[in-house]
């Protein structure tokens, strides 16, 4: 069986160390992520977590048809409380203040690599991550078919004291807070393509009123734009 990708699951997939003992497919939905990292050799075992029978049924099929039943599960289950104290956890496909609710949740002791694809709300995670001394790994943009995504990394088991947060949250600051860091170290076509795009659809908004957010929101743009071209760390 042959299991097409694209370009955000692609995403996701890379940030999982190759070799995993175990990933924890929160939301997983069809299960096309479980299986994949399974298929690629990224992960020995997947775990796909759902609040939905309905979609643990879809995995559970996709699994059995990819001769995958001896390498897969699936638990049901809302947020972290069906995976383990210790791996690495997936969320994609909802929004950031969703994966922070989650972050948020998770019994004492249960600590790993978080892998994250916000849909919207990513400012707001970054946020969380940060004021809860969580550092951020990698943290950049994919587009998939004319939407935009952030992938937003971070482990929970490199927390820092509290005294040392702000330090966190300064290194990062507005813009990379708005827009993720490693979008401008590394040319990222997909990321310049997001604030174009951004740019054009703001300039429109004053074209027809004027409105203080827009105008500031457009600022931050042209302040990304100039940071980018001038390839920042």
């Amino acid at each position: 069986m042959i299991l097409k990708s694209d370009k955000r699951l692609d995403a996701a997939l890379l940030q999982i160390p190759r070799g995993s003992a175990v990933i924890y497919d929160i939301g997983a939905d069809h299960g096309k992520l479980s299986a994949l990292a399974v298929i690629k050799g990224i992960a020995d075992y997947a775990v796909a977590t759902d609040i939905s029978a309905l979609s643990l049924d879809k995995a559970r099929k996709l699994f059995e048809s990819a001769g995958l039943s001896d390498k897969t599960e699936t638990r049901l289950g809302r947020g972290l409380e069906p995976c383990g104290d210790s791996g690495v956890f997936v969320i994609a496909g909802i929004g950031g203040r969703n994966i922070a609710d989650i972050i948020e949740g998770r019994r004492s002791g249960q600590d790993g690599l978080f892998i994250t694809v916000p849909h919207k709300d990513a400012r707001f995670l970054r946020e969380y991550l940060l004021t809860r001394g969580i550092p951020i790994k990698k943290d950049f943009a994919v587009s998939e078919k004319g939407h935009f995504y952030d992938v937003i990394v971070a482990d929970t088991a490199e927390s820092v004291k509290e005294e040392l947060r702000s330090g966190l949250i300064r290194e990062y600051g507005d813009i990379y807070m708005e827009y993720g860091r490693d979008n401008f170290g590394a040319k990222n076509p997909d990321f310049y393509a997001k604030l174009i795009k951004e740019k054009n659809e703001f300039d429109k908004r004053l074209g027809k009123v004027y409105n203080s957010r827009c105008l500031e929101k457009l600022g931050l743009i042209e302040r990304a734009l100039g940071l980018y071209g001038r390839g920042a760390t």
